[in-house]
């Protein structure tokens, strides 16, 4: 398991702490992270489910994400969640 962290010039701190070290970026846009897997990641930093289906929805245009849902192979899974919220929220 490895993983990569890469910046140019970036406006940050950085402090020693819990046999590490701690770096805080002002602006992320600065940062770009390469691991494995974003499963891998997630053993780092674990988002809010919240936060990473807004993130997906917020990257990726309509046929982007249909198609990445359909090769994720949960296009069953999450059409069955989407219809349940619909029906609930009609009601």
């Amino acid at each position: 398991m490895s993983l990569t962290i890469r910046y140019t010039y970036a406006d940050m701190t950085s402090r020693n702490r819990n046999n590490g070290t701690e770096i805080t970026f002002q602006n992320l846009n600065d940062v770009h992270i390469e691991t494995e897997s974003f499963g891998e990641l997630t053993q780092y930093y674990q988002p809010a489910p919240s936060e990473v289906v807004d993130y997906i929805i917020s990257q990726y245009d309509e046929k982007s994400l249909a198609t990445a849902i359909h090769l994720s192979g949960r296009g069953e899974v999450v059409a069955k969640i989407l219809n349940e919220l619909y029906f609930r929220r009609v009601a």
